[in-house]
């Protein structure tokens, strides 16, 4: 297959290269060696660490959008209903304990 001159005597093809090279180095140069993440930092903790953590978090996100409304007893019960998962799973799950259904 013949490749057909473009524009200025080079093909498509290397006129997209050296756009992407060009695109790439200004971008490199512009913005600064990324920071080590919290992620790496968190790889290097075991899975119960990492479960705890992410049982954290997902406790902070629901108490963000949780009913101000609502007594806290409601709230806590919520809360915990939301992170335990639906009773259907629970038998299910290999991380924890079997229980037996309510």
């Amino acid at each position: 297959m013949t490749r057909r001159g473009y524009r200025e005597g080079s093909t498509l093809e290397e006129r997209l290269s050296n756009e992407f090279q060009r695109i790439r180095t200004q971008a490199q140069r512009s913005q600064p060696a990324a920071p080590p993440s919290a992620i790496d930092e968190e790889s290097i903790d075991g899975p119960e660490e990492r479960r705890k953590r992410a049982h954290e978090m997902a406790g902070d996100a629901i108490d963000g959008v949780s009913d101000v409304s609502a007594s806290l007893e409601d709230q806590a019960s919520r809360k915990r209903s939301l992170l335990e998962g639906p009773d259907e799973f629970q038998i299910v799950r290999v991380d924890r304990a079997k229980m037996k259904p309510r």
